[in-house]
């Protein structure tokens, strides 16, 4: 069993971004498995915001791992989407996720514009 960061990206224009830790992840669940208590909790965690728990997030992905270099990025790590984007149906042992690992948990839409738009707001 591990803890691991999920940082919720509810705006990537505007950074808005907010880490909910989660503790006693078994790692050989599936991304799937994860995904489904990752909603509860978010619905359940005292002291989050309701736009946060209100916005639709469908996308995990791998931010950095723990003693591991994190990106220039401060939202999102937008290297390797095809090896960094989980998949529902791999377990989370399978992307390495151990201890103190950060995944970032967004809607795929806005990333997609966030990426190729690249632009910040404040």
């Amino acid at each position: 069993m591990v803890t691991v960061t999920v940082r919720l990206i509810r705006s990537f224009e505007y950074r808005s971004v907010k880490s909910l830790v989660i503790h006693q992840v078994d790692v050989s669940q599936t991304v799937d498995e994860f995904t489904q208590r990752l909603k509860h909790e978010i619905q359940t965690k005292p002291g989050l915001l309701l736009p946060f728990r209100s916005h639709s997030y469908d996308t995990l992905k791998l931010y950095c791992h723990a003693q591991g270099m994190k990106p220039n990025d401060l939202v999102i790590n937008r290297d390797n989407d095809s090896d960094l984007i989980l998949k529902s149906d791999n377990t989370l042992s399978a992307y390495s996720i151990a201890n103190e690992t950060e995944l970032s948990y967004f809607n795929m839409h806005e990333y997609e514009a966030y990426k190729f738009g690249n632009e910040t707001k404040w």
